[in-house]
């Protein structure tokens, strides 16, 4: 079985052997084989590469993944279409994927049941 230092090395080198993973300001910590990864990064594609590369690292068990994206819109370019109204375009670190919601399955308050028509 590998020590958590040697697991922390073999993570570190996954991630910066990966082209698409651009951010260095990851921290990795080591538990008996289980990663936890944080720090910020700018995209949620980074972030799951990031995760990706760490799971398959040598001697990794299990990846908990408490990098934050940091929520960035950047405006690409501003066209003004009537004297003094702009149409804004821009783009924002979102999600490429579903991401998952808990569902509570306890009844409503009151015992009401929710509809999501009105």
């Amino acid at each position: 079985m590998r020590i958590d230092s040697e697991i922390e090395q073999q993570v570190r080198r996954s991630i910066e052997l990966d082209s698409a993973i651009s951010s260095r300001e990851i921290c990795i910590e080591s538990h008996d084989g289980v990663i936890t990864l944080s720090g910020t990064v700018s995209s949620y594609r980074e972030r799951s590469t990031i995760f990706s590369a760490t799971s398959r690292a040598p001697g990794v068990c299990a990846v908990v993944d408490k990098i934050e994206v940091i929520d960035k819109i950047e405006v690409v370019d501003k066209i003004e279409v009537n004297d003094g109204e702009h149409l804004i375009r821009a783009q924002a670190a979102l999600p490429d994927q579903l991401i998952p919601l808990p569902v509570s399955r306890h009844p409503a308050p009151n015992g009401r049941r929710l509809s999501a028509h009105r």
